[in-house]
């Protein structure tokens, strides 16, 4: 096991899959593959991450998976000079950043593939298709290539907000699948095998079951791995699900780990806090959110987006059944009692002490926070005596990060509360340790028990009387300082736009242009205000 040392200035020691050589290896093999049948050595389907990816593979197609792709430019940190190209056809700020971001990539003729992998550009499909699963951006995302490239485009239409899975959701779903089923076989110039099928899917069910215990190794503390080592080594689960070499591959990451789990190694030196993650990665930030957390004996243990590709109905002996169960029983597909039991069944599972719910601006089916669930949550999960629970939301809107923390200690029905807020943008952020997490977790670990003593000496202090819970000072700290937008010496924060900037954006209106650009600047619209309507106030 390889590890970067403890620097001078504290950093963290980052303990090494040894096994990421192979995952590298095997991901560049599955892209030159790629490149290979897009220039006439096979037929290449692009799919959206979750399905029907067993079908496309099982009828001989070569997968890509432009989600993969957004991923890859948002960890490049490539995506934000791409997305305003995208804004500048005319789509919305607000949608998947995935979508404008790898729409903004083609139209300027771009990739992270050529860096990373020695390719030229990405493979042209000869058929898209996708799932709406996880969201109906993806048909617009894909109906973008099949005007630009007059391919075929096929799609899946999944019902959302599911409770209890019907038989009436599982037979429209295979029903749809098998409608493709002519069309792809005109692309492919082969005809449909269901013994193919059958392997395919079997062999992204052992995948599933490979990935699983991955993941699950995590339960142990310390714990082995990370939701940022998750979500590296994730590749192979999204994009090779039914070929082997994806399930030999989390046999030998799932080997490596147990033998960590063995000579108790954690992937977090002295884990004291165990977290989930709730929501999308920050690509961008991977490292340092592990190191950060890392620092203060955080660790993310697990999460819904790294367990989003864990098929277990794949096991069901009708491939198409098995495929359409699992890809409706996602999580973002379900409804949010659903989701509510789910979250807290694994609480339980990884012996969690806090969420973070990250609140993506661009992804509003991966933000589950928006309607009262972290409450409800706490809530369900209960607060026992002397127990520290941590809850982060992290807010990505613009440019801006929130930071919230909510230290909650429940000590004999008497409840303190401390909610630090700072606002710091993404890039003013330090590389190491930001201002905001350092605070949130130097009060998890020294604040939250010096509280609860001092609730247990408020109770029994003479004469002291029993009183509703206390609200504590709130300390806010707001001002952006954007590295070469905003001058950093000034006493209250300035930001200068320039004319390159208000030309990419999509809207012709000057506020909404400064709205999108600048994180601070809000307005309003008053459609029952009669002339304020069109005529907005500055």
């Amino acid at each position: 096991m390889k590890e970067e040392g403890v620097g001078g200035d504290g950093a963290p020691v980052i303990k090494k899959i040894e096994a990421t050589r192979s995952m590298r290896d095997l991901m560049a093999a599955y892209f030159r593959e790629l490149e290979q049948a897009a220039e006439g050595r096979g037929k290449v389907a692009w799919c959206t991450s979750v399905g029907p990816a067993e079908l496309l593979r099982a009828m001989g197609f070569h997968v890509y998976f432009p989600e993969n792709h957004g991923a890859m430019l948002g960890a490049s940190r490539l995506a934000s000079d791409l997305i305003p190209t995208a804004n500048a056809l005319g789509y919305s700020p607000d949608i998947c950043s995935y979508l404008t971001s790898d729409v903004g990539a083609w139209l300027r003729k771009t990739t992270p593939l050529t860096k990373a992998f020695g390719m030229r550009g990405v493979p042209k499909p000869d058929v898209l298709v996708y799932n709406t699963n996880q969201c109906r951006d993806v048909q617009d995302w894909f109906a973008f290539y099949q005007r630009e490239l007059g391919v075929p485009l096929v799609g899946i239409q999944t019902p959302r907000s599911i409770g209890e899975l019907t038989r009436d959701h599982v037979d429209t779903l295979v029903a749809q699948m098998r409608a493709m089923i002519p069309r792809l076989e005109a692309v492919a110039g082969r005809r449909f095998d269901i013994d193919r099928l059958r392997e395919t899917v079997a062999s992204s069910y052992r995948c599933s079951l490979a990935w699983g215990r991955v993941l699950r190794s995590a339960r142990h503390r310390p714990s082995p791995l990370t939701f940022f080592d998750g979500t590296i080594h994730m590749g192979p689960a999204v994009v090779l699900r039914g070929d082997e070499r994806a399930v030999a591959y989390y046999e030998l990451l799932a080997a490596e780990l147990e033998t960590r789990i063995a000579d108790g190694v954690g992937a977090v030196e002295g884990e004291k806090h165990r977290l989930y993650w709730e929501g999308m990665p920050v690509w961008g930030k991977l490292r340092e959110h592990a190191e950060t957390l890392g620092s203060g004996k955080a660790c993310v243990v697990a999460s819904t987006y790294c367990n989003s590709w864990v098929f277990e109905a794949l096991a069901e002996p009708d491939p198409f059944e098995g495929m359409a169960r699992a890809y409706a029983e996602l999580f973002i597909v379900r409804d949010e009692p659903f989701k509510e039991a789910y979250l807290a069944r694994m609480a339980k599972a990884y012996a969690i002490d806090g969420f973070i719910f990250l609140d993506a601006k661009t992804c509003p089916n991966n933000s589950n926070n928006r309607y009262g669930m972290p409450g409800r949550l706490s809530s369900q999960i209960g607060l026992g005596a002397s127990t520290t629970r941590v809850l982060f939301v992290l807010d990505t809107i613009c440019a801006l990060w929130f930071f919230n923390l909510n230290l909650t200690v429940r000590c004999d029905q008497k409840i303190k509360r401390i909610t630090i807020m700072n606002h710091l943008t993404a890039s003013a952020l330090p590389r190491r340790a930001p201002l905001s997490i350092a605070i949130a977790l130097l009060c998890t670990a020294m604040i939250g028990p010096a509280l609860a003593q001092q609730a247990t000496q408020n109770e029994n202090a003479p004469g002291k009387s029993s009183k509703s819970p206390e609200l504590l000072d709130q300390v806010i700290v707001t001002g952006t300082r954007v590295a070469g937008r905003s001058p950093t010496e000034s006493m209250s924060p300035v930001d200068v736009v320039s004319p390159v900037d208000l030309e990419r954006q999509a809207s012709l209106d000057f506020t909404d242009q400064l709205s999108n650009l600048l994180p601070s600047f809000n307005t309003q619209r008053f459609p029952i205000a009669d002339g304020s309507a069109f005529i907005r106030p500055a």
